[in-house]
């Protein structure tokens, strides 16, 4: 490695580390060095990557976000269908607030995203491939009052207390809950915000409070999950693109 360093610093003209005993330091000039140096090594990593694609040697690298844990198994299941028939480099994850990734998505920054119809804000700027259909449930303790029904209606919900996420981290996704119940003519429930999904569970123990989810979702341990009868919305869950054709992102759409 010293023999690497000193020959670095030979062909560039500068000293780049100084030594005192075991402690290495950097030389202004070293620093200026590693900033150009780091650039130049990502855009040679960027561009053997563009070659290989061209000749078809390696598969294009994906990114992924996604609003809830819950979806984890949709995507995780896709990749491993998808892999069997595509090589890929690298395959990241983000989990951030439905707006957030949206906004990435039109960037550039991130290409696609898991989550619910309601949670995109403009359906027009996107391209949309449908993952899985989804009615909306309830979740209740075992000891609450609907518990033993087969399914409940809006209007048995109505009167009830919803547990919600901060409405913040997806307005437009509550606003289509509330909504679903002014559509068949009945006040929208009354709710109480808390945090990450766990945290509702935490909250609703013991409690009467009910839990509105789309129909994917797992049933927590100790409670119990309904159909909602008369649901009028959907909340079905979908991968999102930016707009245009993506033969790779409509290949892990289909898987």
């Amino acid at each position: 490695l010293s023999r690497q360093i000193l020959d670095l610093e030979q062909n560039v003209g500068c000293t780049l580390l100084t030594r005192e005993g075991r402690t290495i330091q950097m030389t202004d000039a070293g620093r200026i060095f590693m900033v150009h140096a780091t650039r130049l090594v990502k855009e040679w990593d960027a561009l053997k990557k563009e070659m290989a694609l061209i000749s078809g040697k390696e598969g294009a690298a994906i990114r992924i976000g996604y609003t809830l844990s819950g979806q984890l198994h949709f995507i995780l299941q896709g990749m491993k269908r998808w892999m069997l028939d595509a090589s890929t480099t690298e395959v990241s994850f983000r989990r951030a607030l439905a707006h957030k990734l949206l906004e990435e998505i039109r960037m550039g920054t991130l290409d696609c995203a898991v989550m619910h119809l309601p949670s995109i804000d403009n359906a027009s700027d996107f391209t949309l491939y449908p993952i899985a259909s989804c009615n909306m449930n309830v979740t209740v303790p075992h000891e609450h009052d609907l518990v033993g029904q087969t399914e409940v209606t809006l209007s048995q919900l109505s009167q009830e207390t919803d547990i919600r996420c901060f409405r913040a981290f997806d307005p437009l996704y509550y606003a289509a809950v509330d909504e679903a119940f002014l559509q068949e003519g009945l006040q929208p429930m009354t709710y109480v915000e808390t945090g990450e999904p766990e945290e509702c569970q935490l909250m609703a123990v013991g409690s009467k409070y009910v839990y509105l989810s789309p129909s994917i979702y797992s049933t927590w341990e100790g409670f119990v999950t309904m159909p909602i009868a008369n649901w009028p919305t959907s909340f079905d869950l979908v991968l999102v693109c930016k707009k245009g054709e993506d033969a790779v992102l409509r290949h892990f759409a289909a898987a």
